[in-house]
C-alpha cells in the first residue's frame, strides 16, 4: 500500500486542475506555482532564477479556495505546479508546494 506521500509523488500531471480543485474543495487555500522546465530552468524565464518552486501570483494575498479563480489559473497555465497556504499557530502563513506537482512534464 503506497504511503500519502508516495501517491502524490505519483500524480498524473494531465490532472493538475483536478489536484488543485480537490484541495480546494477540502479546504486548503491553493496557488499555482511555477515549474520546473526540461531544461532544468524555472518557467517564470528569469534569468538565473533557481527559485523552483515559487508563486506565478501575490501567493499569500491571492491563494484562495475559489474554484472559478483556480479553473482560471490553470486554463493559464495547465503545467503549474500546486501550493497550498498553510497558518501556523502564530498565524505566520507559508506556501507548501505539493510533491510531484512542479517538475517538468514530459
Amino acid at each position: 500500500m503506497a504511503t500519502c506521500l508516495e501517491r502524490h509523488i505519483a500524480l498524473d500531471k494531465s490532472r493538475l486542475l483536478e489536484y488543485a480543485l480537490s484541495y480546494a474543495r477540502h479546504g486548503w487555500r491553493v496557488v499555482p506555482l511555477y515549474e520546473r522546465q526540461p531544461d532544468g530552468n524555472c518557467a517564470c524565464a528569469q534569468p538565473g532564477c533557481v527559485a523552483v518552486p515559487h508563486p506565478r501570483v501575490p501567493a499569500l494575498t491571492c491563494a484562495t479556495t475559489d474554484e472559478e479563480q483556480i479553473r482560471r489559473w490553470w486554463r493559464l497555465a495547465p503545467r503549474a505546479g500546486i501550493g497550498v497556504v498553510i497558518t501556523g499557530r502564530d498565524g505566520s502563513e507559508t506556501i507548501i508546494p505539493i510533491p510531484g506537482t512542479v517538475d517538468h512534464m514530459p
